[in-house]
């Protein structure tokens, strides 16, 4: 199997808004991360990403206690159910080894927070859809070199 270069995009919220939008929530999922894991919040994201409903049984370095990690994981679930409370959008839970993987250009590394459900379909787009059908307009990725 070959390596080639890859597509990828995230709509990013940054700590800073987060931290903004819902101060409680945060600050006590930040104290818990300090606390009990080894690299904070960022281990926590990190361990967590990708599927962050199916991948709550990754153990975290922190004391093995299913007791400890149940605590880790009830505040980022309230996290991420607060977030959805306050703005109708998900939070999906991303990591991203920019010096392994990516490129001096990528504008996101390390642990974030990709918000899910940002777009919806213009009446334009649905009137087209209309004449021609389902997914007659798709999202395609290319990349460049240089």
């Amino acid at each position: 199997m070959s390596m080639g270069h890859s597509a990828c995009f995230a709509e990013v919220i940054s700590v800073e808004n987060l931290k903004t939008l819902l101060p409680e929530t945060w600050k006590k999922f930040e104290e818990t991360c300090f606390k009990m894991v080894d690299g904070g919040w960022e281990s926590v994201v990190q361990l967590r990403s990708n599927d962050s409903e199916s991948e709550f049984d990754l153990e975290l370095d922190i004391e093995d206690t299913e007791e400890n990690q149940k605590i880790v994981d009830s505040v980022l679930k309230e996290l991420m159910d607060k977030f959805e409370q306050e703005t109708g959008l998900s939070l999906d839970l991303r990591y991203h080894n920019s010096q392994e993987y990516g490129d001096r250009y990528d504008e996101c590394g390390g642990a974030f927070f990709h918000v899910c459900g940002c777009y919806v379909k213009s009446h334009a787009l649905e009137s087209l859809e209309k004449k021609l059908g389902e997914n007659t307009i798709e999202r395609q990725f290319y990349v460049v070199y240089g």
